[in-house]
Order: C-alpha cells, then sequence, then structure tokens
C-alpha cells in the first residue's frame, strides 16, 4: 500500500504482500522534524492498513470521493471542491486486490466530519473499512457477511437509530443462487440493527443509500435491484423496516440494474431518490420526489458505456445536495457533478489516469436532511479539571463566515437559539485562561451536550 501524506509532514510507503492479510513494511520520514528513518514491520489480519490526514477545516464536509472499480488497484481518492484539490489517495485494501472498491461518506465517529467508507467488490471477502475524514485513521474494519461469500459488497451510510452518527448499510452484489442481502451496521458497535432481502430471492444484487425519505427524523434504506431484474427501486422505513415506497425507475423491460442515491434537492424536508441506470439504460439520472414518489427532475450523464453511477452530496458551499455520475466499466474515469438546485454543470474531471476503463464509484458528504428549519445548539463550556467557565464567550461561524456570540452562565452553560439545519458551523470559545480547539458542527437537528473542554 502506498501512502500519501497531504498537508502534513509525515510521509508513508506500506508495501502489502498479500490480498487481505500480510505482512506489512513501513517507511517513515518526518521531514524537518528528524532526519533518521525507521523500519516498522506488524502483522495485520483481514483489514487494510491507514490513509493519511489532516485536512483543512473550511473544505472537510465539501469534496468528492472516488473509488476505482475492477482492473485496478482499490485507489479510493478525495477532492476537495471547489479546486478539486486531491486530500486523500490510498488503496483501502492491498493493491493486489482488482475487484475494485465501491465507496461511501458519512460521519461514523461523530466527530461532524465525513469519514471515508469502503466495500470491496467482487473477488474479495465483504470487507467494509471506514477511515477517519480528518486524520486518516483506520476506525472501523469488518466483514458485512460470511466470510466465503465473495460476490462483492456496496455501502452507504444514514442515521438509523438515531443516535446522531451515520450507521453503516450494506447490500450484496450479483451472486448465483445468493438471494440479494442488505444490513445495517450500527456506527459504533457495529451491532446488526437491520437484516433483510428486498427482492424476496432476487439474486442480482442490491445497489444501496440511506436518507430520511419520510418525516419520523430517521434515515431510510433505499435499495435498487441490480442486473437480470426489471429496474425497480424499494424504499424501507428505518424504524420499521417495512416497504414505504416502490416503483420502476425506467422502462421494465430494461434489465441492466439501478444505482441509487437521495438527498433532499427540491427542499421540501423529504429526501429525494436518484437512479441511474445500468448498461444498455441510457444516460438520463432521473429525480423522484421522496414525498410524492413523482419525477422531479434529471440530469443527463456522458454516454458511459457500461452504464452510469450516481451519488448525492455536498459538492458546493450551499446547502442543496449536489448530484455526482461516474462511468460503469468500459469508458474513462470521467466524474460530473451537478448543482442540486439549478442542475448546472459545475465540476467535470478524471479522477484517475484518462486510460483506466475499469469503472469509478463516486460519493460525497451527505447534507443533512433536517426535521425542522431552525433548531438550537446547546453545552458547556469547561475548564480541564471538568468546572464549568464562566462568562467566557462561544462564537458559532456559519459557511458564510457570519458570527454569533454567546456568554457562558454561572456554571458555564451555552445555548444559541434559531440556528440554520443542513449547515456546517464552526464553534469555538475565546477564553484568555485556556486554549479551545474549533470544531466542526454538522447541524440537522436539535444539538445539546456540545461541551468545549479547554486546555492548559
Amino acid at each position: 500500500m502506498k501512502l500519501n501524506f497531504v498537508g502534513c509532514r509525515l510521509l508513508a510507503t506500506v508495501a502489502i504482500l498479500a490480498l487481505f492479510s500480510g505482512m506489512v513494511q513501513a517507511q517513515f520520514r518526518t521531514d524537518g522534524l528528524d532526519s533518521k528513518v525507521r523500519s516498522v514491520s506488524r502483522k495485520i489480519v483481514a483489514q487494510p492498513t491507514q490513509i493519511y490526514g489532516p485536512q483543512a477545516v473550511t473544505t472537510i464536509n465539501q469534496n468528492i470521493v472516488t473509488g476505482a472499480d475492477s482492473g485496478a488497484a482499490p485507489e479510493v481518492k478525495r477532492f476537495d471542491t471547489p479546486a478539486l484539490t486531491v486530500t486523500a489517495d490510498f488503496f483501502a485494501f492491498a493493491p493486489a486486490f482488482t475487484g475494485g472498491v465501491r465507496v461511501a461518506v458519512g460521519d461514523v465517529n461523530g466527530d461532524g466530519v465525513g469519514d471515508i467508507i469502503t466495500g470491496a467488490g467482487p473477488g474479495g471477502g465483504p470487507q467494509v473499512s471506514v477511515f477517519d475524514g480528518v486524520n486518516g485513521s483506520l476506525i472501523r474494519s469488518f466483514f458485512a457477511y460470511n466470510a466465503g461469500f465473495t460476490g462483492g459488497i456496496f455501502v452507504a451510510s444514514g442515521d438509523v437509530n438515531g443516535d446522531g452518527r451515520a450507521d453503516i448499510v450494506t447490500g450484496t452484489d450479483a451472486a448465483a443462487g445468493i438471494p440479494t442481502e442488505v444490513k445495517v451496521f450500527d456506527s459504533t458497535s457495529l451491532a446488526v440493527l437491520k437484516d433483510f432481502f428486498p427482492f424476496s430471492t432476487f439474486a442480482g444484487g442490491g445497489r444501496v443509500a440511506a436518507a430520511k425519505v419520510n418525516s419520523d427524523g430517521i434515515a431510510d434504506i433505499i435499495v435498487g435491484a441490480g442486473p437480470g431484474g426489471g429496474p425497480e427501486v424499494k424504499v424501507f422505513d428505518g424504524v420499521s423496516g417495512a416497504a414505504i415506497k416502490d416503483f420502476f425507475a425506467y422502462t421494465a423491460s430494461f434489465t441492466g440494474g439501478v444505482f441509487v442515491a437521495a438527498g433532499d434537492v427540491n427542499n421540501d424536508l423529504s429526501a429525494d431518490i436518484m437512479t441511474s441506470a445500468g448498461p444498455g439504460g441510457g444516460s438520463e439520472v432521473k429525480t423522484f420526489s421522496g414525498a410524492t414518489g413523482a419525477q422531479i427532475g434529471s440530469v443527463f450523464a456522458p454516454t458511459f458505456i457500461g452504464g452510469t453511477r450516481v451519488a448525492v452530496g455536498r459538492v458546493n458551499a450551499d446547502a442543496i445536495p449536489d448530484i455526482l455520475v461516474s462511468p460503469g466499466p468500459g469508458s474513462p474515469p470521467q466524474v460530473e457533478a451537478f448543482d442540486g438546485a439549478t442542475n448546472a454543470l459545475i465540476h467535470n474531471f478524471f479522477a484517475y489516469d484518462v486510460t483506466f476503463t475499469g469503472g469509478v464509484f463516486v460519493a460525497a458528504p451527505p447534507v443533512a436532511v433536517p426535521s425542522a428549519a431552525s433548531v438550537a445548539v446547546s453545552g458547556r463550556v469547561m475548564t480541564p479539571d471538568g468546572r464549568g467557565l464562566r462568562n467566557a464567550y462561544v462564537f458559532l461561524n456559519d459557511p458564510q463566515g457570519v458570527s454569533r456570540r454567546v456568554l457562558t452562565s454561572s456554571f458555564g452553560y451555552y445555548r444559541f437559539d434559531d440556528v440554520q439545519v443542513g449547515e456546517t458551523y464552526v464553534i469555538g470559545v475565546s477564553s484568555k485562561l485556556y486554549r479551545f480547539a474549533p470544531r466542526l458542527l454538522n447541524v440537522s437537528d436539535e444539538l445539546t451536550g456540545i461541551d468545549l473542554i479547554g486546555q492548559e
């Protein structure tokens, strides 16, 4: 595995000698800090090593993440927008694995920054690995299904249990004789929250997404049927597991498979559903209202030979999620991003070398679907030993640079009211006595217990 550290002094090169297990040999050089080079060897089993960070706070939740599909090493990249600066470039699994890597973005560890979720394509075990969005450390690694399953898996994320963190959603890819299975794993414990077969005995695979489609404040699970069946899309209630929507996104006779994504592009507090077609299905990427089920928009991707993949997330600085498209096998690794509000093309680039034609998976940080137009953010400012800090100024900066300030109470408590949802804020403390590191907050609902602890 080759690791590059961007924006910091630590450089690393790691060679993995087996597909999912083996001896890792690494060299670390701390440029400008220590001229010595030290070699490290350690044994890993069924998990990849780590990527790199840290990254700029201003763009950490505004980017495009890509994963190389079959025929190449499982390379994942992150491009911060609008400049498309590469802030991550790593192999999610051993470089010898060429089955492809599927990607998603979600705040799994609850620090306010989108983490990178990866799933192995066909030929490897059903491996899921999650990398911290700030420092690149491996924070989750597990098999989503029986270790003997090698058909490949799809990944997504969304808060299904209401704890404020993105849970991990997986769907099996096509495998002869094995019905398509979808699971949801708790973000922290990895306990299985949901486990079901969305299309009964259909074995063509299920492409997954998660977002708040209905009004209960819990992420629902969207599944698109893989090749071999009709272009069926189903939405399952995140609480009850019941199917709440079921429709064909394209002509019923089309059997090339359908990809799905979700985000609230019409600002009606319900996540809308985006679909794209597999090989032979045309280049139209459709948007269906999460509230009514009616088609409310579309964009047209380039004519990719192997079909089109779709994702939704924060690419520009507004509060409306944007639509991303990427190619299936057979076309150059072209990625396009469309403004979610206007459908205007805002990015068009090659994620990998132009000669690579194995296909690309794409993702972006989610824009939360709010349950209300504005909410409150509250917590306590404390000294290093845990005492409330009185008369300290707490500031809350919105993406446009507008800053609000409040003064803490006698016991260190603070509260901001009328905070607009669907935005990412920077919160911090101004104090002459202690140092406070600013934090990122993704505000989608009422936030309490946001405690800020000073350092000497």
